[in-house]
């Protein structure tokens, strides 16, 4: 859900644990026409994103990229794209500022973590 995307997203707490950026050579996009014809939609994905932060279960690190990738491959591309763009910290057109202005309650007021 969106509180989801926006705490992946923006929260100094969540640690991504797969590489930011472009798709790697030769993995593709799902090629439907809508998100409703994907083989997976995003919000039934999230399920999986405990692989992939700092914090979830201990596994080698090809394997939490294959689940990346898979999950990749599986939803529509714009949900591809979204999920890539929470994995980079940023998500276009919508700055930490305005998520923290719009929902205060799901970030902290800083960008830092004290310990």
């Amino acid at each position: 859900d969106l509180e989801h995307i926006v705490k992946g997203a923006y929260h100094p707490a969540i640690v991504w644990l797969v590489p930011d950026g472009p798709l790697p050579e030769g993995v593709q996009f799902s090629d439907v026409p809508g998100p409703d014809l994907a083989d997976n939609r995003l919000i039934m994905a999230w399920r999986q994103f405990q692989y992939l932060v700092k914090g979830g279960p201990d596994m080698k690190q090809s394997k939490r990229e294959d689940i990346y990738l898979n999950i990749l491959r599986s939803v529509h591309k714009s949900e591809a794209k979204l999920l890539m763009s929470v994995v980079g910290k940023k998500i276009p057109g919508f700055s930490r500022a305005l998520m923290l202005e719009t929902f205060p309650d799901w970030l902290p007021k800083s960008n830092t973590l004290t310990e």
